[in-house]
């Protein structure tokens, strides 16, 4: 076991290639500088990588509480090598670095429901959860109905500028809603991290984008094609991550509409706010690394994480 280096990229674009099914487009997505390979770990067998796990930086915060993580990521082995605990040993590996870094958690988003078991005898424990709904294909059709008396009157819906800008409005958006509705903290990526969803979401044909009435920014929301399929191809999408107040959430929905056209729409929205249909459903797990830091988390707010 050892920290991944630049000669080892190919190596890793190649579990990735056999784990994931990505293409060369996507592993040029993966290989950005938000992923650097500082934070990859590796297991060799027979001097060949067959299993890697990678870490991203990542903050919980609720008010003036904070701590400090990191968000595990691609873990992965190659097919003929499963078995053998390469994954279990990197894992324990990365939280023992991890907490001699002084990081509070890890925190992690099971790939399926199933692996949840897995993770939970490694002593992770839920620690997420959010809103999802489906939306009626009539209430579609009245938020198209006004999207008119909306761009009339000085709305817009245009991609962000870049992670920073993003960040920024979802920061404010996330701090006042979690203090307003008295909700129980949210989780923060990096300025990186939000170029990389950019570009992910670009790929499949959605993006980053943010509605602004009068040029200030009311609400953000990521656009992605339900299942993936380029471009645009699956015939709905999903709002992975829908942040506005309850005073913009009709003008920034029917913008959202028209952006969606005839495609049906998923909505995902903090477990605090409230939606017609909402199904509240699990989604990250953590493990602390620092007991006497340690926060009871159940319904925190994890989205636009790397899956």
């Amino acid at each position: 076991m050892r920290q991944a280096q630049k000669a080892d990229k190919d190596s890793l674009l190649n579990i990735w290639s056999q784990c994931f099914g990505a293409d060369q487009r996507y592993q040029n997505i993966l290989t950005a500088e938000e992923y650097p390979l500082k934070d990859t770990y590796v297991y060799e067998a027979k001097g060949q990588i067959v299993s890697v796990l990678t870490l991203l930086p990542i903050r919980w915060q609720n008010g003036e509480q904070c701590r400090e993580g990191s968000y595990i990521y691609g873990v992965a082995t190659l097919p003929q090598y499963r078995g053998k605990g390469y994954s279990s040993r990197l894992m324990r590996e990365a939280l023992t670095d991890l907490r001699e870094q002084g990081k509070d958690f890890a925190v992690l988003y099971p790939a399926e429901e199933s692996l949840c078991d897995f993770y939970a005898k490694q002593g992770f424990e839920p620690c997420c959860t959010q809103l999802e709904a489906q939306v009626e294909e009539e209430q579609q059709e009245q938020w198209l109905d006004i999207v008119d008396d909306y761009t009339d009157a000085g709305w817009e819906l245009e991609p962000v500028e870049s992670g920073e800008e993003y960040e920024e409005i979802r920061h404010a958006l996330l701090e006042k809603g979690c203090r307003e509705k008295k909700g129980e903290g949210y989780f923060l990526w990096t300025a990186e991290h939000y170029a990389f969803n950019h570009r992910e979401a670009a790929y499949y044909g959605g993006g980053l984008c943010k509605i602004t009435a009068d040029g200030e920014p009311v609400a953000i929301a990521g656009c992605w094609p339900m299942g993936g399929g380029s471009p645009w191809e699956q015939g709905s999408v999903i709002l992975k991550e829908f942040l506005c107040d309850e005073e913009h959430r009709e003008g920034a929905l029917s913008l959202l509409a028209e952006f969606a056209g005839e495609k049906s729409i998923t909505l995902c929205l903090p477990t605090w706010e409230s939606v017609e249909n909402g199904e509240k459903v699990n989604s990250a797990m953590i493990f602390w690394l620092n007991e006497e830091r340690k926060i009871v988390l159940k319904d925190s707010y994890l989205s636009l994480v790397a899956d």
